[in-house]
């Protein structure tokens, strides 16, 4: 699956958020994703990988270089904001200068941010996960 591919797959999970839970996440269907994007972390090879019993994941991406480089943390949220719903969402790729944007029709603004930005630094993903160049 490459990586457009894998991103229009995010889109059609449900992760709408509700605003008067009293619970992390705040909604079960959120734990959903959160196991799938686990089970996707394990199948790539990452390492660690963990998930705490509030939808937490850590995972360690072993490093390719014998090099003293720092450690890089990624943190992001899986939740799709309260005012609209997030399921039923068709996404669609759009080809633009090159650039492959992904836009959901439908409330998706979180989503689409998240992955309009990934796909900007799709350099930083593991080379099994990075979309192709053509």
């Amino acid at each position: 699956m490459d990586i457009a591919e894998r991103f229009i797959n995010y889109t059609k999970f449900d992760t709408q958020s509700a605003e008067d839970s009293q619970t992390v996440p705040s909604t079960p269907k959120q734990l959903i994703f959160a196991q799938y994007l686990k089970k996707e972390l394990e199948d790539e090879g990452l390492k660690d990988v963990e998930m705490d019993e509030m939808g937490y994941i850590y995972a360690t991406l072993p490093g390719n270089t014998d090099k003293d480089v720092p450690t890089i943390g990624f943190i992001s949220h899986y939740d799709t904001a309260l005012d609209a719903s997030g399921a039923n969402i068709k996404a669609l790729i759009l080809q633009v200068a090159n650039v492959a944007t992904i836009h959901g029709v439908g409330p998706l603004a979180t989503k689409l941010l998240h992955v309009e930005m990934v796909g900007a630094h799709a350099n930083l993903l593991p080379r099994a996960i990075r979309a192709s160049s053509t």
